[in-house]
Order: C-alpha cells, then structure tokens, then sequence
C-alpha cells in the first residue's frame, strides 16, 4: 500500500494525514485501527468481506451489488481490497460527511466508468443496486420505483443539455429538487 496505514501502529504522519482527511479524532482513529486489524489481522479489507458488512446491515435487501459500487468508489489504488485509510475515509464520508462531500461521493459513485458524466445504463445500474439493497423497506413502490422509469424521469427532467449524460451539476440539481429522488438517490444510509 506504500502508506503504512494498515500496520500494528499508525506513524504519526499517517495519523496527522487521516485527522485532517476525516471527520475523527486521532483517539477515535485509533479506535477504528484497532478494531479494523483485530476484525481483519491482514490489514486488508477484501471486497466479499465488504458485501458480508453490508449484508448484515441490510439483511432484508439484497445488498450485493451497492456494496460493490461503493467498494468501487472507496478503493482508489484498485487493489480489490480496502486498506485502513481507504476504510476509515469510507466511514467518514458515508457516515458523518456533509452534504457537499456524501454528493461528490455518489457522483463518483453513479459515474461507473470514471468519464466525468453518469450515462443512462450507469444511472439504471446504480438506482436498480439501491432499489434491491432497499426492497425490505416500506418507502419501496414496485408501481413507481422500476429503475427505468426513475432513471428516464431522471433524465428527461435534469438532463438540461438533452446530452443523454448527466454532469455532476445535473445529478446534484435532480438530488436537491426531488424529494423522492433525494430519498432515493442521497445514499443516506443512516436512515436506513
């Protein structure tokens, strides 16, 4: 990993790096480092222990595929495994970011293919992986909630530039605007 950040002890750089990368103390990291390499002795956090997290989290959906989109996102040198500092910015955004940061987040998040704009298929995939980690959930209507009819509402209201994409300017406006889509699409998981 090269950032010593998934090691017994945090260097006191690597701390100083996380305090000011994350909403935590540097007590509160310490906290987490220590669970995370008691939970997992390698350092590493691998994707099907990622999904299990979210499967036990959310037991009456199927949380499959959103764990591996937001694994996707959190996973920056694409090693298929989350070392200490890719999880604990993963908590820190998902958990206690603010609103400017959890949108960014689910930008990069619907933007798959990492070209700067969300396509159709990416929006339908990321909102089809929403609705299934959902489908426990009351607030779920089969008759109104198909991803490709949210999808192409989506685009047919905020595709301002009818360019078939989304910019990020665009998926933010849709986020704020709809209440609906805001439940949907804000990735609020705490609610959940």
């Amino acid at each position: 990993m090269g950032n010593n950040s998934s090691g017994k002890h945090l260097r006191p750089e690597v701390m100083s790096d996380l305090t000011e990368a994350t909403r935590f103390s540097e007590q509160d990291i310490r906290q987490w480092h220590q669970t995370f390499m008691k939970d997992f002795p390698s350092g590493q956090l691998g994707i099907d222990q990622f999904k299990d997290v979210y499967v036990q989290h959310f037991p009456n959906g199927d949380a499959t595929s959103f764990a591996e989109h937001v694994f996707r996102t959190f996973d920056k040198d694409l090693d298929h495994h989350l070392d200490f500092r890719e999880f604990l910015t993963a908590v820190s955004i998902t958990a206690h970011g603010d609103a400017e940061e959890r949108l960014r987040w689910a930008f990069r998040m619907y933007d798959i293919d990492e070209s700067g704009f969300v396509k159709r298929e990416e929006c339908e995939e990321i909102i089809s992986a929403i609705l299934a980690l959902r489908s426990g959930s009351v607030t779920s209507d089969p008759q109104t909630d198909a991803p490709n009819d949210l999808t192409m509402r989506l685009f047919n209201e905020y595709d301002a530039d009818a360019d078939g994409w989304l910019s990020e300017e665009e998926l933010r406006k849709a986020i704020f605007d709809q209440p609906r889509l805001k439940q949907l699409l804000s990735f609020d998981q705490r609610r959940y």
